[in-house]
């Protein structure tokens, strides 16, 4: 089997980013620019915020730290990964991106506000809720909002990916994808992979067998049926 297609085609910079044209864009300037405020980006998951982020910091920079909170929750061991981080002589500009910053606890999150201070060192800091950062946190960053992934945009991205690949598709599979992903890219992806390499051809009936989810035609004749009739009779 060949490489998972979300690996294979991870965006390596920002113009690979699919969807949030507008932050891209912000983002983009800030690259050429080679400066960086702290930043938050927030959002639902599969909307591009932590690889957003990693191509914007290797547009920028060489020196920098990845800290996944969600595998790292420790206030220690967090503390001690920064302050070793902090302290690295170098001449390049310095860059922490703690991905899922939201999941970790109030008391974690002030240390790492305090590491904010430093003129030397820039935080980027994902999460899926705003409200789950702590008002330093935030008052110290520029704030970005990534948004859902619109269908189209997912749509010619999984028609490129098929091109590509050389995968046999139609119009109607493709919807069912999109349909199925709910504005996550990364679920769109998958679900491609999946049907795939399950039936070889991507089509309405394929993916939602594999999605284990009714086909859209089967969803409109229920919808239909509830409108057209009483709804008491129905159930």
């Amino acid at each position: 089997m060949s490489s998972l297609f979300l690996t294979k085609y991870r965006p390596q910079k920002l113009d690979d980013i699919v969807g949030n044209k507008e932050v891209i864009d912000y983002l983009k300037i800030s690259a050429k620019k080679g400066e960086i405020s702290n930043l938050i980006f927030f959002g639902e998951t599969g909307n591009g915020k932590t690889i957003s982020a990693e191509c914007l910091i290797k547009e920028i920079t060489n020196d920098y730290f990845i800290l996944h909170a969600y595998e790292d929750r420790n206030q220690n061991s967090v503390k001690k990964n920064i302050s070793s981080f902090s302290k690295k002589k170098t001449d390049d500009k310095k860059i922490i991106l703690i991905d899922e910053i939201d999941s970790l606890i109030d008391t974690t999150q002030s240390v790492i506000s305090t590491y904010m201070e430093q003129d030397d060192i820039k935080f980027i800091f994902t999460c899926n809720r705003l409200d789950n950062l702590i008002e330093s946190i935030q008052n110290k960053s520029i704030i970005y909002n990534f948004s859902k992934i619109k269908n189209d945009e997912i749509y010619i991205y999984l028609e490129t990916l098929c091109k590509k690949e050389n995968i046999i598709y139609d119009k109607d599979g493709l919807e069912a994808l999109v349909f199925s992903a709910n504005g996550d890219l990364r679920i769109a992806v998958n679900n491609l992979n999946i049907t795939y390499y399950g039936y070889t051809q991507i089509t309405n009936t394929n993916v939602f067998k594999i999605c284990n989810i009714p086909e859209l035609s089967l969803l409109q004749i229920l919808v239909d049926t509830l409108l057209n009739k009483n709804l008491e009779k129905v159930i």
